[in-house]
């Protein structure tokens, strides 16, 4: 992954929604390319700054993801991030939420 020095002035990482001066990388955005039928095709592409950037790696179904870590005292389902008739959950001591769709999942 190719990384940038300088952040540009007039876009905001749309994780900390700041500008600030630091490393970055450009990400591409899903349904974007020009050239579907192509290996290397051109994307349209948002600049994140490089530490605000956690990528997790799952080897079970081969997939690299960002971990979304929520601030704390926000109340969303632990599962699917949803923030719509959450139950309260007692996990390992720790206040965890589930919304109805993922509770039925788990049972």
């Amino acid at each position: 992954m190719r990384t940038f020095e300088r952040f540009p002035k007039e876009n905001k990482c749309p994780i900390c929604n700041t500008n600030e001066n630091k490393e970055c990388v450009l990400i591409s955005i899903v349904g974007t390319g020009d050239n579907p039928d192509k290996k290397f095709q051109n994307y349209e592409a948002k600049v994140f700054h490089l530490d605000c950037i956690e990528l997790w790696y799952d080897k079970s179904g081969n997939i690299i993801y960002q971990r979304v870590v929520v601030p704390a005292g926000t109340k969303v389902c632990i599962n699917c991030g949803s923030k719509e008739d959450l139950t309260e959950t007692d996990v390992k001591g720790s206040k965890e939420y589930l919304c109805p769709s993922c509770i039925e999942r788990v049972k």
